[in-house]
């Protein structure tokens, strides 16, 4: 007799529509975040969405306030620029996390969230060998956050792994 078994799970929902950007401070506040940092890059911020999404704050009755945006995010989601924004998000108070972008974004904030998570005062300390953590080590990490990708590749592989470069 052959059997198989199969798990899979993932904390991720999938949001899509037109105008469904408009939910976010509702999401941010549903997840218990108050004090939201939006990471990008530079070519997200001169294409005018980051003010889009800033603009979301400034009419929003809810109680979650964008505290900072970090668009310092380079190719390749660098170590240094990695704990640049760690740094951001703690000195602005932050409680919670915006990803506005494609693959170096999200990859950035899930680095922050799991650098935070360790107690890292820099992520290059935690990936001193080949980094794979799987259950039980693996666990859920308490950092809010809600991912915008910018391009239809990023939302099929959003799921949280991630993968950045431990260069400066």
């Amino acid at each position: 007799m052959t059997t198989s078994y199969f798990q899979f799970g993932v904390r991720t929902a999938v949001h899509s529509g037109a105008g469904c950007r408009t939910l976010l401070p509702e999401l941010l506040r549903g997840l218990g975040g108050r004090k939201a940092l939006l990471v990008t890059d530079k070519g997200v911020t001169q294409a005018g969405v980051t003010a889009q999404v800033s603009q979301l704050f400034d009419v929003s009755w809810q109680p979650v306030r964008l505290v900072g945006i970090f668009d310092d995010v380079e190719q390749d989601a660098k170590a240094a620029v990695i704990n640049k924004a760690v740094a951001q998000f703690k000195a602005l108070g932050a409680d919670c996390l915006i990803a506005l972008g494609g693959g170096s974004v999200l990859d950035t904030v899930k680095a922050m969230k799991w650098m935070m998570h360790k107690g890292l005062q820099d992520v290059r300390m935690g990936l001193v060998t080949n980094t794979i953590e799987m259950f039980p080590e693996a666990q859920y990490i308490p950092i809010p956050h809600v991912a915008l990708p910018t391009t239809a590749v990023q939302v099929r592989k959003y799921p949280p792994s991630r993968s950045f470069s431990t260069k400066r």
